[in-house]
């Protein structure tokens, strides 16, 4: 075995550019495994920073006129799934709001777009997402109408707010309606 290696040696030493093009393409090969391991790692394998991320189903709307999924589901619809199943502990629902429908949302003097997401009282609670500061939204937050709840994300939080703490309780407006910041969800993973 030893006199195999010592020989690939050789013959490495006395075609040099032709041993650097071997290297290259195992180093281009072995960097392209790597990224694409890790996409798949990231996106397919790990478990979603939730609570229970393998008992979670997604449930959509199908109507027999639309030619995609709908989207969001009326939360007493999702209550009344949840009592009639036996496979079912809870339901929470979400809607984003797509690139055509993206908000302009104001503070003071500026107005700038941003992307909002409607949820069900009980989506954070669920999914075991705690607040970084403030709180999440409760049931309670659904049966009050005198103000509509905001929760910001980290990263809007950081960019917008600059981590300022005393964002809870300030109001912020989409399109036109005026919110109240009651919590900030944690930095992604």
């Amino acid at each position: 075995m030893f006199r195999d290696l010592r020989y690939a040696l050789r013959q490495f030493r006395s075609n040099r550019l032709f041993s650097g093009i071997v290297i290259a393409l195992l180093a281009i090969g072995i960097g392209a495994n790597t990224l694409v391991f890790s996409l798949v790692n990231e996106l397919l394998m790990k478990p979603l920073p939730v609570r229970d991320p393998q008992n979670l189903y997604l449930l959509e709307r199908i109507s027999k006129d639309d030619i995609r999924p709908g989207t969001f589901f009326q939360f007493p619809i999702l209550r009344d799934v949840v009592q009639k199943s036996s496979l079912l502990s809870a339901a929470v629902a979400e809607q984003e709001w797509t690139e055509d429908q993206i908000l302009p949302m104001s503070t003071g003097n500026a107005i700038r777009p941003v992307m909002a997401q409607t949820v069900s009282p009980n989506y954070f609670t669920e999914l075991g997402v705690h607040a970084v500061i403030g709180r999440v939204l409760t049931e309670a937050d659904a049966a009050s109408y005198s103000t509509i709840p905001a929760i910001l994300s980290y990263q809007f939080w950081q960019s917008q707010y600059s981590g300022s703490r005393d964002i809870v309780g300030r109001s912020i407006r989409l399109k036109g309606v005026p919110f109240v910041v009651v919590g900030v969800l944690p930095a992604p993973l």
